[in-house]
């Protein structure tokens, strides 16, 4: 998975990013439904993600 389209959402922190990633990668299905998504829903997934996590 190429992190720098992570990196491409914005309003969230490197550090936070860094962790949805490492997730992402123990997670294959989770990265690859990830990327499928478009812009918009990547931003939704990220922002559930981090309020569950953070």
């Amino acid at each position: 998975m190429d992190n720098r389209k992570i990196r491409a959402s914005f309003g969230f922190a490197e550090e936070m990013l860094a962790l949805a990633f490492d997730y992402m990668i123990q997670e294959e299905k989770v990265g690859r439904a990830f990327m499928a998504k478009a812009p918009r829903l990547r931003k939704l997934w990220l922002e559930n993600y981090f309020t569950k996590n953070m």
